[in-house]
Order: structure tokens, then C-alpha cells, then sequence
């Protein structure tokens, strides 16, 4: 982490140019308010907007489909100059060196970190002013992202979502003589269904590959408790996805053999995120799958994942916010949502006419039963105290010494509830300490 003089001094200029933006609402005299939904006349001059963008998340042909041509089109003055991360770049050493930019993208789940950064704006005044229709969108994304800041307003704008589903192999199930599983299976009924199947290939074959992170995200189960500001892991559902992602596991008999979906193709069902990008190449050589719902935990029908968003956000620091907004406005347009949906991106926006279009030019994903996976909701994701990245690796121990035997299920959550407060003690206090002014 660099230091915290360029990082306050990020957070400063912001507040002078919320200020700029609040006097930037009247007329060019200063003296009367302009007509509501009507945001200031953006220079035609030629501006360039620098936006940060891990490949990750848009990639080269991504970014000139849904944002450089339509943007050459609708808004030629706007010309977009794409960062991308490196070991020498990255937002911390872009603030450093006070080289901040406008707009830049990561998930719903960082934005305590970005607030940190002081790199983050609330863009409830400009989406009031230009009218941003935000009931376009999926709600539960802008609940989650409303959720995150904890004061309710809305810094950043969600533009696809991640989601959670699982595939299965249409030969093995067929060679087991089983039935495909289906959508609104429960996660007993998949691990039943699981241990059918293996129990009728044997070894080196694998009924269900399931891991306890999807089954706790799933949940929208924090690592550390909000009010607590104390490790979580030891409370009864986390206990409960240990056991229940233990059970997936014990479901197949044990193998010296990897085993993997796409691969070596000895896995029947394979509940995770999106990995639909792993897939090509197996496809391609003849594997038959399809996909259904991720399965669920009564306590949750129907919810396949708290709600996993990529979003852009706006630095306070810009000097042509108008300017940046009309580049978001143009990424989640109808038309830029229509093609990041056909090419495999799940849209942000609640149109079944969008999301319809899934995958439609893919051709090893399409025809699949996305309609079955989007049926599902998605959920609230808990208040982020911190970084969660820094302590998740406590959780996967703990989960790899109860599933090999090494500890029992109190024991192994007992002590990473342990090293999960001692990072966090420390953590929540330093970013207490920045946060002061």
C-alpha cells in the first residue's frame, strides 16, 4: 500500500469536486437552477477519458464492441484511453503518482477497499439529474451495491453479473443409466444423485464436484461479522456448508486421478461459478454437457448466489464527469447489453429480452439451458467489513483438515475463526485510522 498522503489527497480533491458538481447545477450566471433531468451541456470539444479496465473483466474486442464503436458514433468528441493493470500499474500506483482515472472497474464486493482508495463517487446527483433509469436494471444488483456502502447511496453502476450454475455430462449420466439432473434440485437430492452415478462408473469417476466457498457464497455468509467486527466462521451455517460440502465430497470414491469437468471428462456434475471460458476446446472435441440451476439450501429456494457484479465506478477526482457518465450510459445501453449478452455475458439489466439472447453467438454455448439457470434470484450480499481475499485462505485450510481427517468440524473452524481475527483486528483498525480526518 502506498502512502496515505496521495490517498487523502485523492479523497480531498473528490470532496472539492462534489462541491464543483453541486455548484455546477446552476446556470452559467450561477443564479438559477437548471430545469430538472437536464445535466450541463458537455463541451463538444475533444475529450479523452481515461478508464482502468482489467482484461478480466472487458477484454480488447469487448471494450471497441460495447463501448469504443458506439461511443465513436453516439459521442465522437469522447475518445476512451483503456488502462490496463500491470505490475507497475495499478490504482494504488496510479493515485501515487496522481494520475487518477476517471472511470475504472471491479466488483460489487470492493467497494469498501475503493472508498479507502478515495477513488469512489456518488453518483446519486448526476443519475437524479440525467434522469439514468436505474429501474432497468437487475434491482437485487443495485440493492447489493446501495447494501455494500452502508449509507445508502449508489457509487458505482453495475453492468454485467457473475453467476453460479452446474454442468453435467450427458455421457456419463447416460452411461450410469441415471437421469439428468434438473432445475430446483436441493443440494441433498444433487449429492443423492451424485453418489447414483458414481456408485455406478466407480473410481476415477466423480459424481459431484462441489467446493463449501460457492455453497457459503451462496449463502451470503461473511467472513468477518459486520457488528462484531470477529471471525463468523464458526457460527452454525458455516458449520452446516462445511458438513453439506463434505458430504459432496464423500459422495465419490477417492482417486489418485485428477479429477476435472472439462479435462479429463470424469465428472458427471460440477456445481461453481461461471466457467462457461473452459469449456470451448472440450466442446469442440466432442463433450456432451449441459447446464441447470446451481442447487439450493432450503433455507434459500431459488437463490443460486448473493449477487456478484461487475460495476463501474467514477474517481471524484475527474475533470469531465459528464463526459464519463456518457461512457457508462453507453455501456449499459440496450444495444452494448444485447451484445455483451450474445457473446456470453450476463446482462446487468432486468430485460428477459436481453437476457434471452445469452450466448447466441457462441457456438459451444449456445442452445444450453440458460433460461433453466437465470430462473433463479439473487442474493444479498453481507456488509463487507474488509477485504475478505485476505483472510479466505484461513476458511480453505480449515476446510481442507476437516475434509482429510486432520481435525473435527469445531476444531477446524475454531482455529480459523482464530487466524481470521487476528488479520481483521488489525485490518479494521488500520482502515479506521485512514479513515479519520
Amino acid at each position: 500500500m502506498k502512502t496515505w498522503t496521495a490517498l487523502r489527497l485523492a479523497a480531498s480533491l473528490g470532496v472539492a469536486a462534489l462541491l464543483i458538481a453541486a455548484c455546477g447545477s446552476r446556470g452559467k450566471d450561477g443564479t438559477e437552477p437548471l430545469a430538472e433531468g437536464k445535466l450541463p451541456e458537455a463541451s463538444k470539444q475533444p475529450v479523452s477519458i481515461k478508464f482502468f479496465i482489467d482484461p478480466a473483466y472487458l477484454n480488447d474486442d469487448e471494450v471497441r464492441m460495447a463501448l469504443t464503436e458506439p461511443l465513436r458514433t453516439k459521442y465522437p468528441h469522447i475518445r476512451l484511453d483503456v488502462v490496463r493493470p500491470s505490475k507497475d500499474t495499478t490504482l494504488e500506483t496510479l493515485i501515487a503518482a496522481n494520475d487518477i482515472p476517471d472511470l475504472h472497474i471491479s466488483w460489487n464486493g470492493a467497494l469498501n477497499y475503493l472508498t479507502d482508495l478515495g477513488i469512489v463517487d456518488d453518483l446519486e446527483p448526476m443519475i437524479r439529474n440525467e434522469r439514468f433509469d436505474l429501474s432497468r436494471f437487475e434491482p437485487a444488483a443495485i440493492a447489493a451495491m446501495k447494501n455494500e456502502a452502508g449509507d445508502g447511496h449508489l457509487y458505482g453502476i453495475p453492468y454485467v453479473m457473475n453467476f453460479q450454475l452446474m454442468y453435467y455430462n450427458k455421457d456419463l449420466f447416460d452411461q450410469a443409466g441415471a437421469p439428468y439432473p434438473t432445475d430446483g434440485m436441493t443440494w441433498e437430492e444433487v449429492i443423492g444423485l451424485g453418489k447414483q452415478v458414481s456408485g455406478k462408473l466407480g473410481a476415477p469417476y466423480k459424481g459431484l464436484l462441489a467446493g463449501f466457498n460457492e455453497m457459503r457464497f451462496q449463502l451470503s455468509l461473511p467472513l468477518v461479522d459486520p457488528a462484531t467486527k470477529q471471525a463468523a466462521v464458526a457460527s452454525e451455517p458455516w458449520k452446516k456448508v462445511f458438513e453439506t460440502a463434505y458430504r459432496a465430497l464423500k459422495a465419490s470414491p477417492e482417486s489418485d486421478r485428477p479429477a476435472s469437468f472439462g479435462t479429463d471428462r470424469n465428472v458427471a456434475m460440477w456445481a461453481a461459478k461461471n466457467r462457461n471460458n473452459t469449456l470451448k476446446e472440450p466442446s469442440e472435441a466432442g463433450l456432451q454437457w449441459d447446464v441447470v440451476q446451481f442447487p439450493g439450501f432450503a433455507e434459500k429456494p431459488g437463490i443460486g448466489s448473493q449477487v456478484d457484479a461487475h460495476v463501474v465506478y467514477m474517481s471524484p477526482t475527474s475533470k469531465h464527469k459528464e463526459e464519463a457518465f456518457r461512457v457508462i450510459e453507453t455501456l449499459t445501453s440496450d444495444e452494448a447489453q444485447r451484445k455483451l449478452s450474445r457473446i456470453g455475458k450476463l446482462p446487468a439489466l432486468n430485460d428477459n429480452r436481453i437476457v434471452g439472447q445469452f450466448a447466441e453467438d457462441v457456438s459451444y454455448l449456445r442452445g444450453k439451458n440458460w433460461k433453466g439457470v437465470f430462473q433463479g434470484k439473487f442474493g444479498l450480499p453481507p456488509k463487507r467489513v474488509m477485504d475478505e481475499s485476505l483472510v479466505l485462505k484461513f476458511a480453505l485450510q480449515a476446510f481442507d483438515q476437516y475434509a482429510s481427517g486432520q481435525a473435527d468440524l469445531n476444531t477446524a473452524l475454531r482455529t480459523a475463526a482464530e487466524q481470521i481475527d487476528q488479520v481483521a483486528e488489525q485490518k479494521i483498525a488500520n482502515r479506521q485510522r485512514r479513515l479519520v480526518p
